[in-house]
């Protein structure tokens, strides 16, 4: 599926596809692989911080 994303010109996100009534007001905190970079979303998709750090993300709960 990944592959077919990069068949049409869209603007990037970082995380947020879809946000309906049962969406939770608050923030996703979402590390990308194997992207340096941790982001904090709000129910936007607008990042409200950004940390950068020298390891890539691993398992987490």
């Amino acid at each position: 599926m990944f592959g077919a994303l990069g068949l049409f010109a869209q603007d990037p996100t970082v995380g947020l596809l879809t946000q309906t009534e049962q969406s939770f007001d608050g923030y996703t905190l979402m590390p990308l692989n194997p992207s340096l970079n941790t982001y904090l979303l709000n129910n936007c998709d607008e990042v409200v911080h950004q940390w950068t750090s020298a390891y890539r993300p691993s398992m987490m709960a």
